[in-house]
């Protein structure tokens, strides 16, 4: 029995010399030595570009540290001093795509310690061009020459929108709209009918080392721009040089052909308080044919709206509002195939503001005029209390 147990016991001996040999040629002698790995490993994304940071390891023999990609066929190697807190490194340029990235660190003998992953993505154009501009609510121009934006609520990703205009001097300028909770800006030099334009910034992670910008887009808004491009809109208008009966002068800030002027285009008697006027009513007052009383302005590109407060009319001869293109009204006998736009007045049975409207369109920028076309004989009179000019852009 004796015998047998010793038997077995050489034999095993044998058995586990034999086993030992096939995993011999990967024992190293005396254990193998690591370096301290990467702690806290991040991935900073940019533009074309990542920064790759970790904390170093308690370990003074890490001399070196690589980041690899792509399945280890891209790399890059970081020299690794003495004492250091943070260790980090820009990758770029690098394609925009999603990557894992390996970190290694290694001491002067090349020991190399377990690798850490990391996921970052590079961004690029392909994720700018799909960015979108924060939405309007509305945004408008008043008469007192604020232009006030209201906004939708902001997407996660936005940092701030830039909005660039012109000021009241011409001079371009940029807004910049600092907290995305923002949902009302208001401008105070903005020049009323010029374009607005806004893109919007975003930032596609609270890491992210790049900020990103949507497609500039040009903002619509509605303006009353009436005392922005014209002059004395309202009764009482400005009186120039006397006419005649200490009733009637001329607009002083209007343009009157000879026609418009002959007797007179500004009514100063106490019912009518200087309001404009076409009239032939009295003896001495002589017929009027094609007579003109008009603004002309340079207008954006826009639809615009043309209104127009009538007094009181008593009409025997044809008296439009008109809207044309250039520096001067159409007569009126082709002022149905020139103007842009025109209406022919109707009389009005009672002294009263009646409003008239029309809207044109401005394909580009251009000028314009804007005003009265009238033919008169005895017992005409028009009177006009006010005028507006508003538009969309």
């Amino acid at each position: 029995m004796k015998k047998i147990i010793l038997a077995g016991i050489i034999l095993g001996f044998f058995s586990c010399k034999n086993q030992d040999s096939v995993y011999e040629e990967y024992i190293v002698p005396n254990g193998y030595y690591y370096p301290a790995k990467a702690l806290e490993a991040t991935a900073h994304p940019g533009r074309e570009r990542i920064e790759i940071s970790w904390k170093n390891g308690a370990d003074p023999k890490v001399v070196k540290a690589s980041i690899s990609w792509n399945n280890d066929t891209e790399s890059v190697e970081i020299n690794v001093a003495p004492g250091a807190d943070i260790i980090s490194r820009m990758i770029e340029p690098i394609d925009e795509n999603t990557y894992s990235f390996l970190i290694r660190t290694y001491d002067a003998k090349g020991n190399a310690s377990v690798p850490v992953e990391v996921m970052g993505t590079v961004y690029g154009e392909d994720y700018e061009r799909s960015l979108m501009n924060r939405s309007l609510k509305s945004a408008v121009y008043d008469e007192n020459g604020i232009l006030t934006i209201s906004w939708n609520a902001a997407e996660d990703s936005e940092t701030g929108i830039a909005l660039e205009y012109t000021d009241i001097n011409g001079n371009s300028k940029t807004w910049l709209v600092e907290d995305p909770t923002e949902t009302i800006t208001t401008i105070s030099d903005f020049k009323a009918g010029t374009p607005l334009f806004c893109s919007t910034m975003h930032k596609p992670d609270s890491l992210a080392i790049d900020i990103f910008s949507s497609s500039r887009i040009r903002l619509p808004y509605s303006a009353d721009i009436t005392n922005v491009v014209l002059k004395d809109p309202r009764f009482p208008f400005a009186m120039g040089a006397h006419i005649m009966n200490d009733r009637w002068y001329l607009a002083a800030n209007w343009i009157a052909n000879a026609a418009a002027a002959a007797n007179g285009n500004i009514d100063n008697h106490e019912t009518l308080s200087a309001r404009l006027t076409f009239i032939v009513a009295i003896a001495g007052q002589v017929p009027i044919e094609n007579g003109k009383l008009y603004q002309t302005v340079e207008l954006e590109a826009g639809t615009y709206r043309f209104d127009v407060w009538v007094y009181r009319s008593q009409l025997n001869q044809p008296v439009y509002l008109v809207v044309a293109s250039g520096d001067d009204l159409p007569d009126t006998n082709v002022v149905e195939q020139e103007a842009l736009r025109y209406i022919l007045l109707p009389n009005l049975a009672v002294s009263a503001d009646v409003l008239y409207s029309m809207e044109f369109v401005l394909p580009e920028k251009q000028t314009v005029s804007l005003g009265f076309l009238a033919n008169g004989v005895a017992t005409t009179q028009v009177i006009f209390s006010r005028v507006a000019l508003s538009g969309q852009f």
